[in-house]
């Protein structure tokens, strides 16, 4: 059924007058390119890759017949995981310090949402990217260092052990979107 509704799909923005035009000016090899956007061949299932100043080429989605479907990397993840991640540690600080009183919590949380935000802002230039993701990531690993010493003296598994997992997926995205964009990871 799926091979079916893809078959009628393809061949109805085969038989788009806007689309033959398009093919017929360009070639059938540039199709779906835009701003961002180069297509090496037009085969089904052909991977699209678009290129940046930072790394010659970095997989953005798999070509559908004549439809592209975007895939973002980690890279472009890492913002969005700062800004969420500074978010739950302010949030939960605020929480904690109503709840309990604790000033050590609220303090935390007003660090780590600030380190957090300051990496957010930083990724969003290119040319500071990559001490953006050095921060969160640092902000990251302090924060798994500072719940697993607060799990093993403690012993309560809640709130430390979701907020070290938390932490420790946090600086693994942090590190695998630097590695990424340095080392040209796939």
């Amino acid at each position: 059924m799926a091979s079916m509704y893809a078959t009628v799909a393809t061949s109805a923005l085969k038989s788009t007058p806007h689309v033959a035009g398009f093919r017929a000016r360009n070639g059938a090899a540039s199709s779906c390119q835009g701003q961002r956007l180069a297509l090496r061949s037009s085969f089904v299932g052909e991977q699209v890759s678009f290129v940046s100043k930072r790394q010659e080429t970095a997989p953005v989605g798999v070509r559908n017949g004549d439809v592209c479907v975007p895939r973002a990397s980690l890279d472009q993840y890492a913002p969005l995981t700062a800004a969420v991640y500074g978010a739950c540690l302010l949030g939960g600080g605020v929480y904690a310090y109503t709840k309990t009183g604790s000033k050590g919590s609220l303090g935390g949380g007003i660090t780590g949402g600030v380190a957090l935000g300051v990496a957010f802002f930083l990724m969003q230039v290119p040319e500071t990217r990559d001490l953006g993701e050095a921060v969160g990531f640092g902000a990251a690993v302090l924060f798994a260092a500072i719940f697993a010493i607060r799990l093993a003296s403690t012993g309560k598994p809640v709130p430390s052990v979701p907020l070290l997992g938390l932490s420790a997926v946090t600086s693994v995205v942090f590190a695998l979107s630097y590695l990424q964009t340095r080392v040209l990871l796939p």
